[in-house]
């Protein structure tokens, strides 16, 4: 038995969780806006996983409670169709504050999924999906910040 190999293994795995703690904290850390969760929900997320998925994640992410659609035939974005509120999320908080908070939401529903390929696609999405929220929140607060200066 080769154990350099194992080394090798062991000091990869441990960058791999240096990387993903630093990624967690800088979730943890950037505060959301709602412009920022609408936008991102009717763009990236409908993309990515489906307008009903996205319509959950929203809502989750409001509120801390799963829901359904009010109208399946409305005709409306996910963040601004009707909705019929559904149980508590658990663990989720009454709002997402943070990126952290969204990153739960999203793990959450991608668990809920019956195919475990589907939930393991899902779960491999999520830290690209926070990536493009995380451009909306920069993107919002630098437009922010500009219109307070200009004011």
């Amino acid at each position: 038995m080769d154990l350099s190999k194992i080394k090798v293994m062991v000091s990869n795995a441990m960058r791999k969780i240096k990387a993903d703690k630093k990624q967690m904290l800088t979730w943890e850390s950037t505060r959301l806006n709602s412009e920022s969760l609408a936008e991102w929900v009717d763009g990236s997320v409908v993309k990515s996983w489906g307008k009903q998925a996205a319509f959950r994640v929203f809502h989750i992410c409001l509120s801390g409670h799963d829901a359904k659609y009010g109208d399946k035939f409305e005709s409306e974005k996910p963040s601004r169709k009707s909705k019929i509120g559904l149980g508590q999320v658990e663990g989720s908080p009454s709002r997402a504050e943070t990126l952290y908070d969204v990153a739960q939401a999203l793990s959450w529903l991608a668990t809920k999924r019956n195919s475990a390929e589907e939930r393991t696609k899902r779960q491999i999405q999520i830290p690209a999906l926070l990536d493009s929220l995380a451009d909306l929140v920069s993107k919002h607060t630098i437009h922010e910040q500009t219109q307070l200066i200009l004011q």
